[in-house]
């Protein structure tokens, strides 16, 4: 990468923003840009170096909340180190932020912040599907019911019940009123503008999601969580090319974020640019997302580009997973079977998407609008399931 940016115009480019935003956050925020002053007129330039410290910087400051007024709560540095790990997007880091939060309220059992906290990092990891969803959902729930205990006008909890109407208890209405309820309660809250978007481009819902999303931009435009929102919004409404460009862009400046690898390659395999979608699940694999789901993506293209082993090898590699005590849900058999290419194998992708639904996959929110399983739009069996998703159980 250039360590120094000649222009404005490559500034804007380095963060992803325009113009007019670069130069409000160098004459707000203390942007490091500096002046050449010629005879006629000037330039600017900055380095790279600074524009990073500047970024670390002001993402930990929107990070650390205010303190709370009078004696500082014991626990508040440990709530406060979580928030840090949270902003930083991926399970992992997700994993780091809930123990931070689960050490806060050892020390101080009342810090309501911590409890809403904790439950979106429970949240998150239902998610993720990378363990049983159930337990993860049921501990958000408490956590959520424990802050709204101590503060009934919780935004940040309303958010987490929100998302657990949406992917564990599958009411969609519900999830709906509770997120929107969440944002008037904390505007600001920049979690429940991601969550509310997503969900409202799973539903179909595109030009809501990204007005949403918008919002959440102006709020903090540089988060790793927004920009992988962004990508995720293009993607789920078949946006494909707006979804490639704003992966690329990401993995310019985070070449190291295994998240935006997968997400890259999920839209190139939507677009059946199979050989360099492998070669983005791969670089995921390399860089620690060692999923169940990335497995099965890989397997899912080995087998479609020519290795007639591949699926197999993805299928006992899952299995071995499963032995070992890892979570693994069935929507990966789905994706695998997918491979084969037969009816047979459409018949037996559908029986593991079901078994996925039943089990509590939080994916499964995702399917109607899924580009992965495009393939299997025209089948009754599989619109009947997508139907059962999108009305939800509250017919």
């Amino acid at each position: 990468m250039n360590e120094r940016l000649d222009s404005w115009k490559q500034i804007a480019s380095y963060f992803g923003r325009d113009v007019r935003t670069v130069q409000r956050w160098e004459r707000l925020e203390g942007l490091p840009v500096h002046r050449h002053v010629h005879q006629r007129g000037g330039s600017v330039w900055a380095d790279v170096a600074q524009l990073e410290q500047w970024r670390a910087q002001r993402q930990l400051a929107r990070d650390i909340p205010a303190q709370p007024e009078g004696k500082v709560s014991p626990g508040w540095t440990e709530y406060l180190k979580g928030r840090v790990w949270w902003n930083r997007a991926g399970e992992a880091a997700v994993r780091n932020s809930l123990r931070h939060y689960q050490s806060a309220l050892r020390l101080d059992g009342n810090l309501v912040q911590a409890w809403e906290a904790l439950g979106e990092s429970w949240c998150a990891l239902g998610y993720y599907d990378r363990q049983p969803p159930r337990p993860s959902f049921e501990q958000a729930q408490q956590c959520a019911a424990r802050a709204l205990q101590l503060n009934p006008q919780s935004g940040p909890a309303h958010a987490v019940l929100g998302n657990i109407a949406w992917m564990a208890e599958r009411l969609p209405q519900k999830a709906e009123q509770l997120l929107r309820s969440a944002l008037q309660l904390a505007p600001k809250h920049i979690s429940t503008h991601y969550w509310l978007a997503i969900f409202l481009a799973a539903r179909g819902e595109s030009d809501s999601a990204k007005q949403i999303l918008k919002d959440a931009l102006q709020i903090d435009p540089v988060a790793l969580a927004g920009q992988l929102c962004e990508v995720t919004i293009a993607y789920l409404s078949d946006e494909l090319p707006v979804a490639e460009a704003a992966s690329r862009a990401l993995l310019e400046l985070h070449p190291e974020l295994a998240a935006a690898h997968l997400l890259l390659g999920l839209v190139l395999e939507a677009q059946d640019r199979l050989p360099e979608a492998l070669a983005s699940f791969r670089q995921a694999w390399e860089q620690g997302e060692r999923s169940p789901a990335c497995v099965a993506a890989i397997g899912n293209l080995r087998r479609r580009t020519g290795d007639t082993k591949a699926a197999a090898e993805a299928i006992s590699a899952l299995h071995a997973m499963r032995a070992q005590g890892a979570y693994v849900s069935e929507h990966e058999f789905a994706v695998l079977a997918l491979a084969k290419g037969t009816e047979t194998a459409a018949r037996e992708a559908i029986n593991c998407l079901r078994r996925a639904y039943e089990d509590g996959s939080a994916w499964m929110v995702f399917l109607p609008c899924s580009p992965r399983f495009r393939s299997l739009r025209h089948r009754r069996d599989f619109q009947k399931l997508c139907d059962l998703i999108n009305k939800g159980r509250e017919d």
